[in-house]
């Protein structure tokens, strides 16, 4: 019975957070990369990377440790062996880099992430042909890596990455390694475990098409890890001066619009949605107010009615 009232209250709670996120709000923005030991080894040259990995495994720990106190005393002891994998895997990274950013997902955590964590709005959907895919549709993803699973908890979402797809097989996202970039679907599925398919309905062919030229028009632009570190130290600081210790006051947290300075966003950087937010401003749509937008607020416009969920596509990374 304790189970079934969390599960329910956690519903309502992801309810709550779809109605703010139609008002523009929106959260942390989320990033992941690629369990490659190329990947790693560039990413552990980038003191950046090192920080922003290092306050998601402090996120990770503190929500974990959050949970503990409402999830059934039987998952005391698989909560505590994640936390102090973490707590390892965050004393590595001065030492270990790549070990670090290779890891791939924890199935301790991945259990609990079903079990409790945010539903998977696409989980009962068809799959979808690529040619069943329209220019303008937004692409959702997570992957193996772990810090992928790691961003799923810390914006309480299932997918951590969006890409925008551009017709002809071809997609164009903003990613750790690369920055904004043109590449195949074929090359973006095979980094991809889970990938969820939004559609704004209503959005003509010419403005695709003008969405399409804006997010080209930042075609090799860095990739907004500024923004993302100080959006994660806002979000762990938040966390751990909470002022009451319940679920709805965590999840409203993890949830929320973080307001960083103006330098954190008006760089010519973008992060992956960031990217999608600036092209959509070509047709005049806002898709949020704040200056913060993840994957997690692209599925709560969509439960808000802004963007429909028209299928998944198969991801074929193992």
């Amino acid at each position: 019975m304790n189970k079934i009232l969390l599960m329910v209250t956690l519903l309502l709670i992801m309810i709550g957070a779809s109605a703010t996120a139609s008002s523009g709000e929106s959260i942390l923005k989320a990033a992941e990369m690629q369990p490659t030991a190329t990947a790693a080894s560039q990413e552990a040259d980038n003191p950046l990377v090192i920080d922003i990995t290092s306050g998601l495994l402090q996120i990770n720990e503190k929500v974990l440790q959050n949970l503990a106190r409402f999830l059934p005393a039987s998952e005391t002891s698989t909560i505590h062996g994640v936390r102090q994998h973490f707590a390892r895997l965050r004393d590595k990274l001065e030492t270990e880099p790549d070990t670090v950013l290779s890891a791939t997902q924890d199935d301790r955590l991945e259990v609990l992430l079903k079990k409790y964590g945010p539903g998977d709005p696409f989980s009962a959907l068809p799959f979808l042909s690529e040619s069943e895919l329209k220019p303008g549709d937004i692409l959702l993803r997570c992957s193996p890596a772990l810090s992928s699973q790691m961003t799923e908890l810390m914006i309480w979402s299932r997918y951590t990455h969006s890409a925008l797809y551009i017709g002809d097989g071809m997609i164009i996202d903003s990613t750790w390694q690369h920055g904004v970039q043109t590449r195949s679907l074929a090359d973006f599925l095979a980094e991809s475990n889970r990938v969820g398919v939004l559609r704004m309905e209503g959005l003509t062919a010419d403005q695709a098409n003008q969405v399409i030229l804006a997010a080209q028009s930042k075609e090799s632009a860095e990739y907004n890890f500024e923004g993302v570190k100080t959006l994660g130290v806002q979000k762990l600081d938040a966390l751990t001066h909470m002022s009451r210790q319940s679920l709805g006051t965590m999840l409203d947290i993890l949830g929320r619009a973080e307001h960083l300075p103006p330098d954190g966003t008006d760089s010519g950087k973008y992060a992956c949605s960031e990217l999608i937010v600036a092209a959509f401003k070509a047709i005049d749509i806002t898709l949020s107010h704040a200056n913060g937008f993840t994957p997690g607020d692209m599925v709560r416009l969509s439960q808000a009615g802004v963007f429909s969920e028209v299928g998944r596509l198969q991801g074929n990374a193992k």
